[in-house]
């Protein structure tokens, strides 16, 4: 995967973004894994995966900046 983050404002936006996805995975955690367990874990996926893409790139930014190699992700 290539970083997209090349700077201090990017990665700013991307812990952004992260806390926002956080934050309406909390939300549907909240309003409908009690009522619906199986609606929740479908609906968290796109969410889950953006986290770790996001995630992924700010790993390799910090390692670039480092002057490091990134973690290898599984």
């Amino acid at each position: 995967m290539t970083a997209t983050i090349s700077t201090q404002g990017q990665m700013q936006q991307a812990l952004e973004q992260l806390a926002r996805l956080y934050e309406a995975l909390a939300a549907m955690r909240r309003e409908i894994e009690p009522a619906n367990p199986r609606n929740f874990a479908v609906l968290a996926e796109g969410h889950l995966e953006e986290i770790r893409r996001l995630q992924q790139e700010l790993d390799e930014y910090a390692a670039r900046l480092a002057g490091a190699e990134p973690l290898a992700r599984k």
